[in-house]
């Protein structure tokens, strides 16, 4: 007993448990491995948000096995790229707790509206190893611009063959394409060391042993396709999501639990991704576009990759960058013309005439022809309309913003349609 009433009392001597009821069960706290771990928001084709529930089996399972396919080792120094409203900031951030890695994380600023030169010089800067992020970021840098990049891969859009030729694998550095969707856990696909005849819509096969990548039929998820015949791609796999927030009819549509083909060592549902694609003779994929936005001029195929390289290729001096979009209402290739590859920190005015465009309307009228006389593109592939722009507009995760482009387009007078119209 000590002073005031008070009295000192050996805990580890009382029978504490003694009382308690002996069939109650210690209480088990810790997650089960397809427990909810976190939502994941992506506007997907339709600008409209869905939230995905992902579990704590998928984003371990992906973590860990991309950190042994991107060689991220304790000694790595990881970008944290992008804004944490997106999946792949977990993949970044689960690499670095699962290998030791550490992780440099970006300005805000400097993820969505980098000035030209930024993006490399704070990648030297952290002295950055790894880094992942979308073929419109990558056009604001030149390989010297990253001399202590080591494994550089790029996902999220389409790959262009000027980006293939220009970023090749060297002795120093490895370049990847990844390709994925939110509802099978981030990525599902990787290509290997990408050279200069790599094909930009290869995106490469399953990662690891997560998952299987099939081709079916997109009238009959029951219906497999040959090889090298187009069809829907469908992801198999135990990493996939739970499906989506208060959408059961969307969940029930996209998240298939059997098809026909399926065997009795399935690894999962399965997932329809809505991409259209095929499997070649050695399992890579070649990703085709989206079965909901085929872009088609009279029944011909529009190729925007094939455009935005030779576009790029016959860029005229004082143009920092050229690429294009179509136009579905009206049925036109539509070119713009950047002076600045990135965004600019003050507000001003994207569409520019052409006097303030820093070239002539000629040089770009020029550059079109040019692209037909020499058989680069056929007619119907060549813009007929060039908007020159202050900048590329870009999206939250870094890439090109179409919905905004297109915006340009529809809001286009027919005085500047004139004025922006080559023949």
């Amino acid at each position: 007993m000590i002073n005031s009433g008070f009295f000192v009392v050996d805990i580890s001597a009382l029978e504490i448990t003694s009382g308690l009821d002996k069939k109650v069960k210690p209480l088990d706290t810790g997650p089960d491995p397809k427990d909810k771990a976190f939502v994941a928001f992506t506007s997907g084709s339709t600008g409209t948000p869905k939230g995905i529930i992902q579990t704590h089996q998928g984003i371990v399972t992906v973590c860990q096995t991309l950190a042994n396919q991107l060689h991220v080792t304790s000694s790595s120094r990881v970008a944290q790229f992008h804004p944490y409203i997106f999946d792949v900031a977990l993949m970044e951030i689960g690499m670095c707790l699962g290998t030791g890695a550490t992780l440099c994380i970006s300005k805000k600023k400097d993820m969505m509206l980098p000035l030209p030169g930024e993006v490399g010089s704070q990648l030297t800067a952290f002295g950055i190893t790894h880094v992942t992020m979308s073929p419109t970021m990558l056009e604001t840098m030149d390989p010297g611009d990253v001399p202590t990049v080591e494994v550089l891969s790029v996902m999220g859009e389409s790959l262009g063959r000027h980006a293939v030729e220009q970023w090749a694998s060297t002795a120093s550095r490895t370049f990847y394409q990844l390709w994925g969707c939110t509802e099978a856990t981030i990525l599902q696909s990787i290509t290997t060391a990408i050279t200069a005849t790599h094909a930009p819509r290869d995106v490469g096969q399953a990662i690891g042993d997560t998952c299987r990548l099939w081709i079916v039929d997109p009238a009959n998820v029951n219906k497999l396709m040959a090889e090298a015949a187009a069809g829907e791609l469908v992801v198999e796999s135990r990493a996939l999501a739970r499906g989506y927030i208060n959408q059961p009819e969307d969940t029930l549509r996209r998240f298939v639990e059997r098809a026909d083909w399926m065997d009795v060592a399935s690894r999962g549902t399965l997932y329809k991704t809505g991409d259209l694609a095929q499997k070649e003779a050695d399992g890579s994929i070649t990703f085709l576009g989206r079965l909901d936005s085929q872009m088609n001029y009279h029944g011909e195929r529009i190729e925007l990759g094939e455009i935005n390289f030779h576009l790029e290729r016959g860029r005229p001096p004082g143009v920092s960058a050229c690429f294009s979009d179509f136009d579905a209402q009206s049925q036109t290739v539509v070119g713009f013309l950047c002076t600045r590859d990135t965004a600019e920190t003050q507000p001003q005015e994207l569409v520019l005439s052409w006097s303030r465009a820093g070239v002539s309307r000629c040089a770009m009228e020029h550059l079109s022809r040019d692209l037909v006389r020499k058989g680069d593109l056929p007619p119907y592939m060549v813009p007929h309309l060039w908007i020159p722009i202050r900048h590329r507009p870009l999206t939250i995760s870094g890439k090109t913003d179409r919905t905004r482009l297109r915006s340009i387009v529809r809001n286009l007078s027919t005085k500047q349609r004139d004025e922006y119209s080559v023949h």
